[in-house]
């Protein structure tokens, strides 16, 4: 999944590159349902789940008793995670880059793992934290 922002000005709207602090594409998953995502294995896209263009400031939402499994990186740099509800969730498997990461419910839990052959591949000397 890739999140931009839109190009309305033809008359056919076209994707392209969000500007600084602009609001793009976003999710929003509700009720009781399940999304299984899982990244490709190969190509220039290997191991990305969830992509959002790096300046896009939408939130990707999942509310309810409903559930995300991801398998792969997740990637919403200047954006929102917001997973809330009251239900368990399913592991991630990812490696997690937001700008915000929101959860609430009763009882939640945000669970998550990282299995390093399944997302992106990044190398050992590029890793490192920062504010």
């Amino acid at each position: 999944m890739y999140f931009t922002c839109q190009d309305s000005s033809t008359s056919t709207p076209k994707a392209r590159a969000c500007n600084a602090n602009e609001a793009g594409g976003d999710l929003l998953m509700t009720g009781q349902s399940v999304l299984n995502i899982t990244a490709p294995t190969t190509g220039p896209t290997a191991g990305l789940a969830i992509v959002s263009d790096r300046n896009n400031t939408a939130t990707l939402g999942w509310r309810g008793n409903g559930a995300m499994q991801s398998t792969g990186t997740i990637y919403v740099k200047s954006g929102t995670l917001n997973y809330r509800g009251n239900g368990a969730g399913l592991p991630l498997d990812s490696l997690i880059v937001v700008g915000n990461l929101d959860f609430s419910g009763n009882p939640s839990q945000f669970k998550t793992t990282y299995t390093q052959s399944k997302n992106v591949q990044l190398p050992a000397g590029a890793l490192y934290l920062s504010k």
